[in-house]
C-alpha cells in the first residue's frame, strides 16, 4: 500500500487494478454490496497519525474523480494488510466520498479506493487535517 501524508493529495487510477480476496473479520456493521465490495479491484493506501496531535486534531481522507463515476472508498485499521478491521465505508454515486477519521497517536489506516461494480476510475486522494 502507497503512504499518504496528511496535506498530500495522490492521483490514482483502477484501471490496471487486479481484485483482491481479503477476509472482513465478522462485523455486524460491514455488509457487502455493489458499493463496498473489498474484493472490487481497488488500489490500497496507508495513512498513519504519527504525525497528527491526537487530542486536537483529525484527518478527513476525500476521494474524488473528474468523470462524475461512482466511487467508494473503505477504511480499515489494523498493524498490516492481512490483519484488518472495517472502519468506515463511504461511498456514491455523484460527487466525492469523504471520511473523518479522529485516533490515538500511532494508529495505521489502510484506504481502498474502488470504483463502483468493478468500474475503472481515475481518482485524487487528498488527507486534510482538521482542528477538533
Amino acid at each position: 500500500a502507497e503512504t499518504i501524508f496528511e496535506g498530500e493529495a495522490i492521483f490514482g487510477s483502477t484501471k490496471f487494478a487486479t481484485a483482491d480476496s481479503i477476509d472482513i473479520p465478522s462485523d455486524p456493521h460491514f455488509v457487502v454490496n455493489a458499493f463496498n465490495n473489498p474484493n472490487a479491484p481497488g488500489v490500497w493506501y496507508r495513512y498513519s497519525t504519527d504525525e497528527l496531535d491526537g487530542s486536537r486534531f483529525g484527518v478527513e481522507l476525500r476521494l474524488c474523480n473528474n468523470q462524475l463515476a461512482p466511487e467508494t472508498m473503505i477504511v480499515f485499521t489494523g498493524d498490516d494488510c492481512h490483519n484488518l478491521t472495517h472502519l468506515e465505508t463511504s461511498a456514491v454515486l455523484n460527487g466525492c466520498p469523504k471520511v473523518r477519521i479522529t485516533a490515538e497517536l500511532g494508529t495505521t489506516f489502510f484506504i481502498l479506493a474502488s470504483g463502483f461494480q468493478h468500474a475503472a476510475i481515475d481518482f485524487e486522494l487528498v488527507a486534510t487535517k482538521f482542528r477538533l
